[in-house]
């Protein structure tokens, strides 16, 4: 099970340390990757981590949050798609796919 961490700071006054402290101390619950990311969305600073049990793809490329193309969306996800391979293909005409994770077919 991975560990998924997220900091929404409405006052812009907190750093990075803060998510890495929470990555950190979860860290147990996905030793295959860990990362975190900060953004801007309106006035607010937003800090989102992953600690990531990799299952199904499990190579670099698929390693979370996965953007969408013109990085408007992010998806970080803790859980089994079981038919992501015939959603994939149903997909497939209109988007492309860079990895084999079940996760990055939510993007779409």
């Amino acid at each position: 099970m991975c560990g998924i961490n997220i900091i929404i700071d409405k006052r812009a006054a907190i750093n990075a340390d803060a998510i890495q402290a929470m990555n950190s101390a979860t860290f147990y619950r996905g030793p295959d990757y860990s990362d975190f990311r900060s953004f801007q969305f309106k006035q607010q600073q937003i800090f989102i981590g992953i600690n990531q049990l990799k299952i199904i793809d499990i190579d670099n490329a698929a390693n979370q949050p996965f953007f969408s193309p013109d990085k408007r969306y992010f998806v970080l996800f803790n859980g089994t798609i079981y038919n992501y391979k015939e959603l994939a293909a149903k997909l497939s005409p209109k988007y492309t796919f860079n990895t084999h994770s079940d996760t990055e077919i939510l993007l779409y």
